[in-house]
């Protein structure tokens, strides 16, 4: 069973169309380093349906 994480990752808007949203986790892009932030599948459509409200 799958449980939410122990992080807390603060995204700044004008970085968020560049992260890759998959449904279990997030591809994200920062000081030059690529990092993979696993998510529960819920936490995905989230952020995926942030950024389409945005249309980012």
């Amino acid at each position: 069973m799958e449980t939410d994480g122990d992080k807390l990752v603060w995204i700044s808007v004008r970085e968020l169309p560049d992260w890759d949203v998959y449904s279990d986790g997030i591809r994200c892009r920062k000081n030059g380093k690529e990092e993979y932030l696993k998510m529960v599948p819920s936490a995905s459509a989230c952020v995926e349906m942030l950024k389409e409200y945005m249309d980012l």
